[in-house]
């Protein structure tokens, strides 16, 4: 990927380079974004990214994003009453209104269907955590 976005292979991606990279993937960030972002993980000061910082901000953000989905499946788990990594619909009705909130079926039905990957009446963990984190 590093690769892909530095244009003039001079093994650095320039403020330019990230602007350009990000329309060609059909995104159009504000010029402050991108600055933001090579802001973000500039380590050194020099107004670039550098492959050994790209390199570590990508090993970080994946971390995150394990961490993320890690939490997310213990918490689910939680509400596994059968040990069987699945939560059928009254279960994820009793989940969702725990709170005290009073749910609408048809909002329940709809995050159910979303939810159920494979159409079977069940929800496992895995599907419900790669719809929430999208990873």
């Amino acid at each position: 990927m590093f690769d892909a976005i530095d244009a003039d292979k001079d093994g650095r991606l320039s403020l330019e380079e990230l602007v350009r990279w990000y329309r060609s993937m059909g995104l159009n960030p504000t010029q402050e974004a991108v600055k933001n972002l090579l802001d973000e993980c500039d380590a050194n000061g020099s107004t670039y990214i550098e492959f050994e910082e790209y390199k570590d901000k990508l090993k970080t953000r994946m971390d995150e994003a394990v961490d993320e989905r890690n939490t997310l499946m213990d918490a689910f788990r939680t509400f596994d009453k059968k040990g069987d990594g699945t939560i059928s619909y009254l279960m994820l009705r009793t989940v969702l209104s725990g709170a005290g909130d009073v749910l609408d079926d048809a909002f329940l039905n709809e995050i159910f269907h979303d939810m159920d990957v494979n159409r079977d009446g069940i929800i496992t963990y895995k599907d419900m955590v790669g719809k929430i984190c999208k990873t």
